[in-house]
């Protein structure tokens, strides 16, 4: 995994962590092939930070912790650039229901992921959250695969 050049990601994907730590909220909008934290599209001229903030404060769940690290990816399109995203780790600190994000949403095991042989976007999803959890993957930006 290499550095991206910094740059403002055009939507973001919020990995929600159980307050345990021990599972990541994903979804499957409109029946996609791959699972994926929440994604919210950046307003223009709005922070990452403020952005989840307000996504936090909309979904109700209370505070949360917010993650050291950074996955940054490039999502290819076919005839224009490519979209600028960026995957933010936030922790519960209370129990929260998997019901409220929708039917396709629900609570995966962070210990199953990297195994699971399920489709993940981005790909490194699954080693991302082990790496944060488990403290080998540095504190800072790090770039994804799409």
């Amino acid at each position: 995994m290499t550095r991206l050049p910094s740059c403002t990601p055009r939507f973001v994907l919020i990995a929600l962590l159980s307050y345990d730590g021990q599972a990541v909220l994903l979804c499957r909008p409109g029946g996609a092939e791959a699972w994926r934290p929440v994604h919210i599209t950046l307003p223009e001229g709005h922070t990452v930070a403020a952005s989840v903030r307000r996504w936090v404060r909309c979904a109700y769940i209370g505070e949360v912790r917010w993650g050291s690290v950074t996955g940054r990816l490039r999502v290819p399109r076919h005839g224009v650039g490519p979209l600028e995203a960026e995957v933010v780790i936030v922790k519960a600190t209370a129990p929260v229901g998997a019901g409220q994000f929708g039917a396709s949403a629900c609570w995966w095991p962070l210990a199953r992921l990297p195994e699971s042989g399920v489709a993940l976007f981005p790909m490194e999803l699954g080693l991302l959250l082990q790496g944060y959890v488990e403290g080998w993957i540095p504190d800072g930006e790090i770039t994804l695969d799409a």
